[in-house]
């Protein structure tokens, strides 16, 4: 009897064990990726408008701003002509036509480690790496930023650029309405490149 109750006991602490050890391992798998809180990410940009009085510097912001990284760290961000705030304050009429074109996307990537290993309350700087799709992968130019990272709890990473990235604005610029858009806003001739700062929340995913 004594056998076989000290059996059961071994038998119950060997279940505990696996089912602790299970746990374990669900709580630490690696997350399927990443997600921009529209909501709660921006980009803020300074660009050139090149007058024949001289260059100003102008100031905009764009939002809601969505995009994803992926396990990998692979880095997606969509950017269309309707999320910039000095769009919005034209008649919709106006920018419908370039609301239904395409939109330009920035890529890049990141060490997903950097990310899923960052305890909740604690802040870490990383590099990104950053270039446009649109260039063929022999000839694109990569940017590398450092950027700021602080976990706000389990599920959320505040993500900020810690200097301005220079971006190609050329492919928006290019679009049917562009020019009559950026005419409306007072602007004569804008440069293709914008400095852009980037301040984003994450949401794990998975």
């Amino acid at each position: 009897m004594m056998n076989l109750r000290k059996g059961y006991l071994y038998s119950l602490a060997l279940t505990a064990t696996a089912l602790t050890g299970s746990l374990t391992l669900s709580a630490n798998a690696a997350p399927t990726g990443w997600a921009l809180e529209p909501q709660q990410s921006r980009l803020d940009i300074q660009l050139t408008d090149h007058r024949q009085a001289g260059n100003t510097l102008t100031r905009m912001q764009a939002a809601p701003i969505s995009g994803t990284i992926n396990a990998r760290g692979d880095i997606d961000i969509p950017l269309s002509l309707n999320q910039l705030d000095v769009v919005a304050q034209l008649p919709p009429m106006l920018t419908q036509k370039a609301l239904k074109q395409g939109t330009k996307h920035i890529q890049g990537h990141i060490d997903p480690a950097v990310l899923s290993e960052l305890a909740p309350n604690k802040s870490t700087t990383t590099t990104v790496k950053l270039w446009d799709p649109a260039h063929h992968p022999d000839s694109r130019q990569i940017t590398t930023t450092p950027v700021q990272l602080t976990r706000l709890n389990d599920g959320l990473i505040q993500m900020t650029t810690s200097s301005p990235v220079t971006v190609d604005i050329s492919p928006l610029l290019r679009q049917d309405n562009a020019p009559l858009i950026t005419n409306l806003l007072g602007y004569q001739q804008l440069d293709n490149h914008a400095q852009v700062t980037f301040h984003g929340t994450l949401r794990t995913q998975g």
